[in-house]
């Protein structure tokens, strides 16, 4: 492995699990940032697992038992994830928008946009959609208008999604773009 990254040091340790607290000091695990356990019974690798989310390391646990393989990933409590799925980003060409308590955009016909409830996006390029004067209820709204904001979508069906109140904007006239962004989100691992 040590060949995949110059930058990282692997080291293994080709003994039987130690069970305590104590013998994990004697190894100076805490000087890791991540062990991967392999061939091991479950019950003895869970105190390692406890003292690996004691001191933030993270802990990986896999094996291969005949042809079923298991990995059980322990990144702690709070791990920060940049991109959730890998996927590129996507731009859409947006149809319309509605102009209602949870805006309705949709999407070109034939479009797909592959988003999921809770994805973040910009949408620019709209014409019209700017702020409508009559309409503001809530005075500390600053924006000028839709373009450059950015939304939290609830997918509708495969060509369209919400993103909130757009009443206090003018009606959509035509055009505009819609792109997917990355939002880091925080993950929850559970432990052993």
């Amino acid at each position: 492995m040590q060949h995949l990254n110059n930058y990282v040091r692997v080291s293994g340790i080709a003994q039987k699990l130690p069970k305590s607290q104590s013998e994990f000091e004697l190894l100076k695990l805490d000087q890791y940032q991540l062990i991967i356990v392999t061939e091991e019974l479950l019950e003895d690798q869970v105190p390692l697992n406890s003292y690996c989310r004691e001191k933030g390391i993270k802990f990986v646990s896999a094996d291969v038992n005949g042809v079923f393989a298991y990995v059980f990933n322990d990144f702690g409590p709070n791990f920060e994830v940049i991109d959730k799925n890998g996927e590129e980003c996507l731009e859409l060409f947006i149809q319309s928008i509605s102009n209602e308590e949870n805006g309705l955009v949709q999407l070109l016909p034939g479009l797909k946009h592959n988003l999921e409830d809770g994805d973040s996006v910009v949408i620019y390029n709209v014409q019209g959609m700017v702020i409508d004067e009559n309409q503001i209820i809530d005075k500390s709204i600053k924006e000028k208008g839709i373009n450059g904001l950015v939304y939290k979508v609830e997918v509708v069906n495969a060509g369209s999604f919400k993103i909130g109140d757009t009443r206090h904007f003018t009606q959509y006239q035509r055009q505009g773009l819609c792109k997917q962004l990355k939002i880091p989100a925080n993950i929850a691992f559970q432990d052993l």
